[in-house]
């Protein structure tokens, strides 16, 4: 009974963004919006992680069935794959490199506040 109350409180955040979706003129997605929700409520305690832990751990058992539609879709559509290979394999790289760039950003940016900085060209461990 506890994990269907749980996996209530998810289904509720998210149908919120379908609704924020349906009200605000912005191309992002209604789950986008229901992430942002629950991202807010758990950070700011409104909601509690035990609150939707259960059926949280029990939709994430279960995420690698969902990615099965996807991959039958892209199967179906080789020919066009294969068309714009290119393109696919470019987007693919720049993402990458991007990712990684930001990655490293980020690092670098967490270590530096918490005075762990390592200047560029240094290694950790290096003594003047």
């Amino acid at each position: 009974m506890k994990t269907f109350f749980q996996f209530g409180i998810i289904c509720l955040v998210a149908f919120a963004g379908q609704i924020i979706n349906s009200l605000v003129p912005l191309p992002v997605p209604g789950n986008v919006y229901g992430m942002v929700i629950m991202f807010l409520l758990l950070w700011s305690g409104v909601l509690k992680l035990h609150h939707v832990e259960r059926a949280a751990d029990m939709l994430l058992t279960v995420l690698p069935v969902m990615f099965l539609p996807s991959s039958v879709g892209i199967m179906d559509q080789l020919d066009v794959l294969w068309q714009n290979l290119a393109a696919v394999l470019l987007v693919c790289v720049v993402g990458t490199l991007i990712s990684i760039i930001v990655s490293g950003r980020v690092t670098q940016l967490i270590r530096r506040k918490q005075g762990h900085y390592v200047p560029q060209g240094r290694r950790l461990g290096e003594d003047d």
